[in-house]
């Protein structure tokens, strides 16, 4: 599997120039063949070039031909003994058949391939999770009543989950308490971000109420950095950026000013760019609605929502300055 994850390397390198990339694609293509006619068809090698070839599709924006090899990918886990007990036996490569999977949910909104029910038991952040959740929660319940109002009781519990999983990583950036692993990052945050994009799917129906539709587009759009950081490159993520453009618009806003001052700021470190105008005018306008006259002061508001410094606190930053020079110059 580490030859596998070689050729990755070579195929998704944006350094490669298109002849040397088609040559890798097409050993790895010679190499799928080989052992799909073998008595390896479903060995961890042959999956994992399975996977290999998802993230190039996907690196090149290919989505037809990424979906073909996703429905394969999903019929050769089935041959296995299904997603979990890929999970049990090959830890490694089922976290990453799950961030790829993740990843075309994000950038393409499609359906994921998995159900949670699966992934759930075998998954060995489970357990961790739910006993560093359930210590947190008891002591920082007053912190989550923004929640209250969800009307799903899955989005609300997963919404406590990455807000409680991003309390751990500042306070573990903060010396406060041990680091986290990279494993138990890496797993924790594949768990509870693919029961988010299992929740709704982006490109089905759109939940009933704008307020839970704008959390459920805040959450995803704090999943974009991490897959970063985890090496899933993620691209551009259209249909993301406009649902969550969208929702910025809607009426849920006028109510929860807060929440929205979060969506703006986690969509700024994700998906939204410098460019947006709008972006900067809106938040301008919060920002004077909240009543919110210093950097420290919107940080704690963005602190009660999933918000993880070292990755978003650069971007927030720049955002808040943008937003704060147009409004002395308008105002």
């Amino acid at each position: 599997m580490a030859a596998s994850m070689a050729i990755l390397n070579l195929i998704t390198s944006t350094r490669n120039d298109p002849d040397i990339e088609t040559h890798h694609v097409s050993q790895t293509l010679r190499l799928v063949n080989q052992r799909l006619s073998s008595a390896d068809a479903t060995s961890d090698a042959t999956i994992a070039v399975v996977v290999i070839i998802g993230q190039y599709h996907r690196h090149r924006g290919q989505y037809r031909d990424g979906l073909v090899h996703m429905n394969g990918l999903k019929r050769m886990v089935e041959m296995r003994g299904g997603i979990s007990q890929i999970l049990r036996e090959s830890p490694m490569l089922g976290s990453k058949i799950i961030r790829l999977d993740t990843e075309y949910a994000v950038e393409w909104g499609s359906e994921p391939i998995f159900s949670t029910e699966e992934i759930m038991p075998a998954s060995t952040a489970g357990p961790w999770l739910h006993e560093r959740l359930s210590l947190e929660y008891s002591h920082r319940r007053p912190g989550l009543l923004q929640y209250r109002d969800l009307r799903s009781p899955e989005l609300r519990s997963i919404a406590t989950e990455m807000t409680t999983l991003a309390w751990l990583h500042n306070d573990a950036i903060a010396a406060d308490r041990p680091k986290l692993t990279m494993r138990q990052s890496h797993e924790a945050l594949l768990l509870v971000g693919y029961r988010l994009v299992h929740f709704s799917p982006l490109a089905g129906r759109r939940l009933a109420g704008d307020f839970e539709d704008a959390v459920h587009l805040g959450l995803v759009m704090f999943t974009v950095p991490f897959l970063h950081r985890l090496g899933g490159g993620i691209q551009d993520c259209p249909l993301l950026y406009e649902l969550a453009r969208s929702a910025a618009f809607s009426r849920f806003g006028v109510e929860n000013r807060e929440v929205l001052l979060w969506m703006l700021f986690v969509g700024r470190a994700s998906v939204f760019t410098p460019r947006d105008e709008w972006l900067v005018s809106m938040v301008g306008r919060v920002l004077y609605d909240l009543s919110l006259y210093s950097w420290e002061e919107v940080l704690e508001v963005l602190g009660r929502f999933p918000w993880v410094g070292v990755l978003f606190d650069k971007a927030g930053k720049s955002l808040y300055d943008a937003a704060t020079s147009v409004s002395e110059t308008t105002g």
